[in-house]
């Protein structure tokens, strides 16, 4: 499957239910940095793989306690330069956020990759 190929697959998950288990939730350091906390759970999906096969990251936006699992609706696709692997954001249904509000959340970690958060016109 070619980049574009599974970027349209994650654009068109935008909208859909998408299942999370949360390693990484508010709060906890990073495995590799422990001065790397966490602003929002973290976590990966297996209900779409990676171009590798991998799970995919997530981040979940609207959930302010840590959480092992969550179940919500994907918002937006993160496209990172030099193919370092999509993510999702995810967040519980029925709830909305501006392109500056995803940015921000993301941002602690997104700003070393220099990503783009995309979403699809309704």
């Amino acid at each position: 499957m070619s980049v574009n190929q599974h970027l349209s697959e994650l654009l068109d998950l935008i909208g859909k239910k998408v299942s999370v288990q949360v390693d990484r939730p508010i709060g906890t350091p990073h495995p590799m940095n422990v001065n790397f906390i966490y602003p929002i759970n973290f976590g990966q999906t297996s209900d779409v793989k990676g171009i590798t096969g991998n799970n995919i990251d997530v981040y979940i936006m609207g959930i302010e306690k840590p959480c092992k699992k969550f179940k919500g609706i994907c918002v937006a696709v993160i496209y990172p330069p030099k193919n370092k692997g999509f993510r999702l954001i995810v967040a519980p249904e029925g709830q909305q956020y501006s392109y500056q509000e995803m940015h921000h959340a993301v941002d602690f970690q997104e700003r070393f990759f220099k990503s783009r958060i995309l979403r699809k016109v309704i």
